[in-house]
């Protein structure tokens, strides 16, 4: 039932595509794809080594279960890790690389699954094989209350408390992952929302970078004269498109729980305008992040909506004009979080004191592989790799050291909070994906859509 309700869905969105004369080709999940990780040093040994020693580890559960001659024989970690785009796979592979020179006597096996299926995945993953399934993954924080609730994830108090990692992550990160005074993950991964815009273009009108909704469709307004679209969103069914319509509704004063209220209507009909007036490229149902910033590097659109994965090939491009990267355009008095997009570190495996599924040595690599990971080197080399922001206060760059565009990001990254999570957060998010597209083929008006989009929320959360 679920696979059929996952597939109508799709359907949905591409027959309500058509209706723009949009293409969307539909694919067929990948396979999953396993990697083992490579000799090739990308973090400092020295930084690495020093904050991993095994001698520093807790002690272990105190059920564990007894050594056998298997427990003898090389461990090897499973780590399933989300890729929206064949460069972000390549990325965390380089990421990973030294795992192999920190700790030779521990293998690390990548196990890698599109982001746009990461439902489904987690849906499907109780029907792997043990042998393949994956021991932790990395996932959107999103999912969190729906797999902690189908008991796919895992608590992982004991493990966080062994880490001392607790005080030192910025604690807004850590609010979707606590259900029932257990904690289901660890935030390992934040990604904040800018403008990006072409300062070229902006500069041949004399104009600013926007700073509010308005400003933004005026500026549309002056760039039409251009061959380049005013505006784009990375508008690709998934939850890039929820993250940014949320973002929409927030800068106009909004939230997830009042999408009829008037600052919603005003969101709703930002959406609408961008299409009536021609502002928007709605080829954008096909991109992803890192299609828009191709297309903004390529004279394609003039402003784009991005967060900060988009920053390493921001950085590597060679573009012909200044890209500026702003906040994100709010209404006058506006005073709530943007959304942030965050991952966290989940486990697959019950890590329980009572739990015997794993050995005291399995479970001391599991504590190996949480520090390498959280480790300040190993996440300068995401933040440079993926575009990550920092989710230690600890290892925070201080502001006045951080140079354009990354202090626009961080700034953003201040502002925000995660998403919310709820049990039925797949059905939400695919119903806000739902209204920006029926907002675009003009099917219904804005206020049909505020109040059907409004009344469906409504319902997921009361039954979630």
């Amino acid at each position: 039932m679920l696979v059929l309700s996952r597939l109508w869905r799709r359907v949905k969105l591409a027959g309500l595509a058509i209706l723009l004369s949009w293409c969307i080709t539909l694919t067929a999940c990948l396979p999953k794809q396993i990697v083992s990780v490579g000799n090739t040093v990308t973090i400092s040994q020295t930084a690495a080594s020093a904050a991993i020693q095994t001698s520093d580890i807790p002690s272990e559960p105190t059920a564990a279960k007894p050594l056998t001659e298997a427990d003898n024989q090389t461990i090897t970690i499973k780590l399933a890790l989300p890729y929206a785009d064949e460069a972000e796979k390549l990325s965390w592979q380089s990421c990973m690389a030294s795992w192999s020179q920190v700790q030779p006597d521990i293998g690390l096996e990548l196990q890698f699954y599109a982001r746009e299926d990461q439902w489904a995945y987690f849906y499907d993953i109780s029907d792997l094989d043990p042998e393949d399934k994956p021991w932790l993954a990395v996932c959107d924080q999103s999912l969190n209350a729906a797999f902690s609730k189908l008991q796919v994830f895992y608590p992982m108090d004991n493990l966080i408390r062994s880490t001392g990692l607790k005080a030192e992550i910025y604690q807004k990160l850590w609010l979707l992952l606590e259900h029932q005074s257990l904690t289901y993950g660890m935030p390992l991964d934040s990604y904040a929302y800018v403008l990006l815009t072409n300062q070229d273009l902006l500069s041949k009108y004399s104009q600013e970078s926007p700073a509010t909704p308005q400003e933004l469709l005026a500026l549309c307004a002056q760039l039409r004269r251009e061959p380049a679209a005013s505006f784009a969103l990375a508008a690709a069914p998934g939850q890039a498109l929820t993250e940014q319509l949320l973002l929409i509704m927030t800068a106009y004063g909004a939230s997830l729980r009042d999408l009829n209220s008037q600052a919603a209507l005003e969101g709703w009909q930002f959406l609408s305008t961008l299409r009536t007036d021609d502002y928007i490229n709605l080829d954008c149902v096909n991109w992803n992040q890192g299609d828009l910033l191709s297309k903004l590097l390529n004279r394609e659109v003039a402003m784009i909506l991005a967060d900060s994965s988009s920053l390493p090939r921001l950085e590597q491009a060679t573009s012909s004009f200044s890209v500026m990267a702003v906040p994100v355009p709010q209404v006058v008095g506006t005073n709530r979080n943007l959304p942030l997009r965050a991952d966290a570190l989940v486990s697959l495996l019950d890590l329980s004191e009572l739990s015997s599924s794993l050995s005291t040595q399995e479970y001391a690599a599991i504590q190996l592989l949480v520090a390498y990971l959280f480790d300040p080197a190993s996440l300068a080399l995401r933040q440079s790799r993926l575009g990550s922001l920092p989710v230690r206060i600890d290892v925070e760059t201080e502001l006045s050291q951080l140079k354009h565009p990354w202090k626009a990001f961080m700034d953003s990254f201040y502002q925000s909070a995660p998403l919310a999570s709820y049990s039925l957060w797949e059905n939400m998010s695919e119903t806000l994906q739902d209204s920006v597209i029926t907002t675009w083929t003009g099917a219904k008006t804005v206020n049909e859509i505020a109040m059907d989009t409004y009344t469906a929320i409504k319902t997921y959360l009361i039954e979630s």
